[in-house]
This record gives structure tokens, sequence and C-alpha cells, in this order.
């Protein structure tokens, strides 16, 4: 088994634009499952049917601007090429600021290919 634990997260995103995901997940969606080692919900990704569509995952790229660029995206439908769609993740949680400081991070569900 392949299990994983998760935080619970609000999706933000501004009202006034609308969504900009071209139908990914923060357009259903207005919280996200969030991968880490001290999340309150547990998931067996090995079990693919009964894995939430809002399953998050972190990346990092490298550098970016000189910092690590911290980013999500789907765990559904990995080898896509996700970007981003205007939305944030973030959550008054304490293990979320713990983790990954005090500012949203961006949520990378928009894509552009044929689903």
């Amino acid at each position: 088994m392949n299990k994983v634990r998760a935080l619970s997260c609000s999706i933000f995103e501004n009202k006034e634009i609308g969504n900009c995901s071209n139908h990914g997940i923060s357009e259903r969606y207005n919280k996200v499952f969030l991968i880490c080692d001290s999340g309150n919900w547990e998931f067996d990704l090995d079990d693919v049917e009964n894995l939430p569509e809002n399953l998050v995952k972190i990346n990092v790229k490298k550098t970016f601007c000189g910092s690590p660029y911290i980013y999500l995206t789907p765990v559904s439908h990995p080898e896509k090429g996700w970007m981003m769609g205007g939305c944030y993740v973030g959550t008054s949680d304490a293990r979320f600021r713990e983790q990954f400081g005090d500012c949203p991070l961006p949520l990378h569900d928009r894509y552009e290919g044929r689903w």
C-alpha cells in the first residue's frame, strides 16, 4: 500500500475575473487535499479509483527569480503540462504555515491541450 497524508486547504480565486483554469479542478471544487506529512486525511495512491480528483502535490522548480518556486499540481493526470490558472491554495491551519510559510501557494491546474 502506498498511503499518503493530506491536509484540507481552500482554493482562492479572484471573483472579479472568474475562473481561468480552463476546466481545471479549481472550477469544480472550493478546496483541495494537499499531500503533506502532517495532513489530517489519508489516501492510498494505489487505489486510483477512489482518489479524490482534487488531491494535489507539491512541486518545486529549482529557481525562479533567485528562489525556489513552490507550486501545486493535481495528482490525477501527472503527464499533463500544468500551468497557473490564477488560483492559490492556503489554510489557516498551523500545519500549513509550519511547512510552507504564511503565503498561499499557486495552484497549477490549467491545461490547454486535449483532455
